[in-house]
Formats: C-alpha cells, structure tokens, sequence
C-alpha cells in the first residue's frame, strides 16, 4: 500500500457495531478524514454502498473466536491505534430468574468476551508495531447505577469498565476513556420501550424521552464524542 504523502497524524481507528446506530454514525463522521477505518460487524453484505476505502471484518460478536487478525488491512505507516468498543447488546429485560442459558451467554460473549479478545489482538499489535494505544469505551449510565431488569446489561458494562481500567495501569503507551453517551435515538432505546413493565417498573420514563422528544440523535452524539477525541 503506498505511503501516506501528507503529514498529518495518520491513525488506525477499529470501531464495532457500525452497521447502524451510534456506530455507522461514527463511520459517517469520519469518512472524509486520513485515517485507516476497520469496521467489524456481524454482516458486511452492503458494505459496498459504502466508502470503498474502509475496510471491514465480519464478526459475530456472540461467537467468541480469535482467528483473525488486522494486519492485511494496516497502512505502510501509522501514528496511532484506536479502538472504538461500541457494539454491545442490551440482552434479555427481565427478572433474574427468568433469564435462560443462552441469554446470559450471549450478554457475555456481546459485551464482554469478544470486546476482550478485540482489545488483546490491537494490544499485541501496538506493541509490536510499538505505537501509542487509544480505547474509547462506549459506556453508560448502567455501569454504575441498577435497573431492575437490566441485570446482564448493568454488569458487563460494569465489568468492562473495571477491566479496562486494570488494562490501563498496566501499559505506559496505552489510554483508556469511557464515555456515557446518554440516551439516543437508537434501536437499543426500542428495546427499552417495547419490554414488559413487569420487568423494567421504570420503562414509562423511556417512553417519556421518546414521546417528549428527549433522545439525541447518534451523528450528534458521534461528531462530540470524535471531536472531543480530536478524531475529526
């Protein structure tokens, strides 16, 4: 792949999730910029009405595998590595003893497992490339206040929270920042309006948000986040 011929910061930026929501809106921000962008998510069949310049990795973030890697789609030369963990599932609403088996392995592998094993191979890849580290962790609310119904939600993204953290005491050239990105206009916020209130006593203060015209949209919410980050 030819070098890059102008000098501005050249960065390797892996987002998950970006098929639709806050993700794809994060692909959109970033399309014009000289950046090297690696999108994984579940299904790339319309990838090709998008910019041909990105590259993509299909995964299915609910079948935990690490036989694959980034190093085909790297440029000669980079700056820097992000990572953008965004892809996530709010899994199953209910009372913890309604939760089945695969409720709880799929919550885990989504929002836990995979997001680890992504974070492992960027790590292994600045350390040999011997490149600056950035995480951007898409968080919420919910890692650090319950919902009733919302128990597998709640803990992976507490859980997440607490690992990267520990992750990022133990590497000098890595950075880790979480982000509460606050409520959206997204398909996740259908999920929360659609579950049963017998699970989620608070779902009309959702309902709420969406009747009153409260939630943001995700290119907003994409454009501060990546400026924020000086991304764009």
């Amino acid at each position: 792949m030819a070098k890059e011929s102008n000098t501005e910061s050249k960065k390797v930026i892996v987002i998950t999730g970006t098929s639709r929501g806050l993700g794809a809106s994060f692909l959109n921000q970033l399309q014009s910029k000289n950046h090297t962008i690696i999108c994984i998510q579940r299904n790339t069949k319309d990838v090709a009405a998008l910019n041909n310049d990105h590259h993509y990795i299909e995964l299915d973030l609910s079948r935990p595998r690490d036989d694959w890697d980034v190093d085909a789609y790297l440029p000669e030369s980079f700056d820097e590595l992000v990572f953008i963990n965004n892809a996530g599932t709010f899994g199953a609403i209910s009372k913890v003893s309604d939760l089945s088996a695969s409720d709880i392995e799929t919550a885990q592998s989504v929002n836990i497992s995979m997001p680890i094993i992504i974070i492992k191979k960027l790590l292994d890849l600045s350390l040999r490339c011997k490149r600056p580290y950035t995480i951007i962790n898409i968080s919420s609310g919910a890692a650090n206040h319950p919902f009733a119904g919302w128990s597998l939600y709640c803990a992976s993204k507490s859980y997440m929270k607490m690992f990267l953290d520990c992750l990022d005491l133990e590497y000098e050239h890595l950075s880790v920042t979480h982000i509460d990105p606050g409520v959206m206009d997204t398909g996740m916020q259908a999920e929360i309006r659609e579950a049963p209130s017998q699970h989620f006593p608070e779902k009309e203060q959702f309902v709420d948000l969406k009747k009153n015209n409260d939630l943001r949209s995700t290119d907003d919410v994409a454009m501060d986040i990546l400026r924020t980050e000086n991304l764009i």
